[in-house]
């Protein structure tokens, strides 16, 4: 019979190694290692998407000739700028916010901007921008043009869309036109019509310092009296908070 001594030591040893063993079975499906492992994965790059435009006219539906400019703002680049007669075809990284301005000889305008990180547009972007014929009583939203609360003055980033407005008087300068600034619901009917007509005047006084005559030029506030949809949102009221461009004479 071998000695207690020798017994104890070999329960010992057999232990020890039974721990080790459970240990490293926990170790290698620990929810933890799973979780680094995932975590370095690298992210398949986003591939690009295809942006397919054409520019009609809004009355005939068909294709007219126009100067297109697609700038990508995340990265204040211009992407395309050029004369297009036909449909352009253009990759866009996917991700990016991107702006579109379109104009014609003797049409108004138009724009659009988009974003593909807010937007699910798919792979295929297909826009259609519609521009219309310049005619007294024709007008257009100026979607850019911000001012900051409860304020007449302009933030920066409207400068861009004032410069479109300022070209196509300067290209047309038998038009007058009225600046038609609009409010929400909110505050009473005279601050509103007061701050509308203060913003109305404030873009003609940028326009006449670029060099646009007076005659060319009316301010005009319309307070909360025509809104688009009822201020019943934050969204509509946002949408009836604007400023318009109104063909109101040719000479």
């Amino acid at each position: 019979m071998k000695p207690m001594s020798q017994l104890l030591a070999r329960v010992a040893v057999y232990l020890m190694f039974t721990l080790s063993v459970s240990q490293i079975a926990t170790a290698k499906v620990s929810p933890e290692a799973i979780k680094t492992s995932t975590d370095n994965s690298e992210e398949t790059p986003p591939e690009n998407l295809r942006l397919t435009l054409i520019v009609v006219d809004s009355e005939t539906k068909k294709k007219i000739t126009a100067k297109v400019k697609v700038l990508d703002m995340l990265n204040k680049k211009v992407l395309f700028a050029k004369e297009l007669g036909d449909t352009l075809k253009l990759n866009l990284a996917a991700g990016g916010d991107y702006r579109i301005v379109s104009k014609a000889d003797s049409h108004l305008f138009n724009e659009v901007e988009f974003n593909l990180a807010k937007e699910n547009l798919g792979p295929d972007v297909k826009i259609t921008l519609e521009l219309s014929p310049i005619k007294i009583g024709m007008k257009l939203q100026l979607k850019e043009v911000f001012f900051e609360t409860n304020s007449a003055k302009m933030l920066e980033e409207s400068l861009a869309e004032i410069q479109e407005v300022y070209e196509l008087l300067w290209e047309h300068p038998n038009l007058v036109v009225q600046i038609a600034a609009h409010t929400d619901n909110t505050g009473t009917h005279d601050d509103n019509m007061e701050l509308s007509g203060r913003r109305a005047q404030a873009i003609v006084e940028v326009l006449k310092d670029k060099g646009v005559p007076e005659k060319m030029l009316a301010a005009k506030g319309y307070g909360e009296t025509k809104p688009l949809l009822p201020n019943t949102t934050e969204e509509n009221k946002q949408k009836n908070r604007r400023v318009e461009f109104i063909v109101i004479d040719i000479l």
